[in-house]
C-alpha cells in the first residue's frame, strides 16, 4: 500500500465511504459532460457602413451606431468622389440590434471575434496581389441596455493601428471572391448586454492600397455557452469542498503516522491539493466584475 500504517487507519467504513464520493464524482462527469449544452456558439454579423463626414471616429470623440451616423452607406461605389476612405466607419452591434431582447450574458465567460472582408473587383486596384495587408482601427463600446449609453471598453488611441496580412482567392475572370478571416479582438468576460464594434480602414500612409473596395465586413463572435457554464460551475460547486475535506483529512492522517511519508504518499498529496486549486469557483469572479475585463486586442 501507500503507507502501511496509515491504511491501518482506514476502517471499512471510510473506505466504503471514499469509494462511493469516487463514484459519485465519476457520474457528476458523466452525466455533466453527455447531458449538457454545448461548450461554444457562433454567430455572424455583417457591418453597417457610416459615412463619417466629421471624423469623429478618428478623433475618438464618440461611437459610430444607428443613431449617431447622419450619413449611413447603403452600397459602397468605386466612383463616388463623396466617400472618402478616411471617413468611411465600419460598426455593427452585437449580438443583435434588432431584437433588444437578444442579450448577451455574464454566464457567457468570454468573446473572441473573427473579421473577414467581404471584397469585389475594384479598378483601382491590381489583383495580382492575392494576399493583401489590410491596416485597420478598432474600437469596441458596451451597455447594459438598449436605453442605456455605449461605454468605452477598447478606447483607440491615435497609435491603435493593427495590421493582417489575409488571403484572397481569384476566380479565372481575375476577381476576388473571398479573403480569409483574422482575429480581431478577444473580451476575458462578458459584463455589458450590447457590444458595439466600431472599424476603420484608413487610406492615408500608404495603408491598404493593395485592399479591393470593400462591400462590407463580415463580423464572427464567438462565446462560451451560458448553459454549459452553469453546468460547468454546478459541478465545481459540488467538487471543490469534496476535494479539499478529503485533500485535508488525508493530510491529517499521514501526519498521525509516525513514519515520514513516502514520496507516493506526497505526490498523491500535492495531486489533492492541486485538484482542488482546479476546481475552484473562480468562475463566479466574472459574474460580479464591475468592468469588462478585456485581455487583449489582438
Amino acid at each position: 500500500g501507500i503507507n502501511a500504517e496509515y491504511g491501518e487507519k482506514l476502517s471499512a467504513k471510510q473506505l466504503w465511504l471514499l469509494l462511493a464520493a469516487n463514484l459519485f464524482v465519476m457520474v457528476l462527469l458523466v452525466v455533466g459532460g453527455g447531458q449538457g449544452p454545448r461548450p461554444t456558439n457562433a454567430m455572424t454579423r455583417i457591418t453597417k457602413t457610416c459615412n463619417d463626414k466629421y471624423s469623429s471616429f478618428e478623433n475618438h470623440t464618440k461611437p459610430i451606431d444607428d443613431d449617431s451616423c447622419t450619413d449611413k452607406v447603403a452600397s459602397i461605389a468605386v466612383d463616388d468622389p463623396t466617400l472618402i476612405g478616411n471617413n468611411i466607419v465600419f460598426y455593427v452591434v452585437l449580438p443583435t440590434d434588432m431584437y433588444p431582447e437578444i442579450r448577451m450574458s455574464r454566464w457567457f465567460q468570454w468573446m473572441i471575434g473573427l473579421m473577414q472582408l467581404r471584397v469585389r473587383q475594384d479598378p483601382r486596384v491590381s489583383l495580382s496581389n492575392t494576399e493583401p495587408v489590410v491596416t485597420f482601427k478598432a474600437a469596441i463600446f458596451g451597455r447594459s441596455g438598449a436605453q442605456d449609453i455605449w461605454r468605452p471598453v477598447h478606447s483607440m488611441t491615435p497609435e491603435d493601428v493593427h495590421s493582417r496580412r489575409v488571403t484572397c482567392t481569384v476566380d479565372p475572370e481575375y476577381e476576388v471572391t473571398d479573403c480569409s478571416d483574422f482575429s480581431l479582438f478577444e473580451l476575458g468576460s462578458v459584463y455589458y448586454a450590447q457590444y458595439l464594434i466600431n472599424i476603420q480602414l484608413p487610406e492615408r500612409d500608404g495603408f491598404n492600397r493593395d485592399v479591393p473596395r470593400l462591400d462590407g465586413i463580415d463580423i464572427t463572435e464567438i462565446h462560451q455557452n451560458g448553459g454549459f457554464t452553469k453546468v460547468w460551475v454546478a459541478q465545481k460547486t459540488v467538487l471543490f469542498p469534496l476535494l479539499l475535506t478529503a485533500t485535508i483529512l488525508f493530510a491529517r492522517q499521514v501526519k498521525q503516522c509516525n513514519s515520514s511519508p513516502l514520496l507516493v504518499t506526497r505526490v498523491i498529496q500535492g495531486l489533492g491539493v492541486v485538484n482542488a486549486i482546479y476546481n475552484c469557483e473562480l468562475e463566479r469572479f466574472s459574474l460580479i466584475l464591475t468592468s469588462s475585463l478585456l485581455k487583449k486586442l489582438l
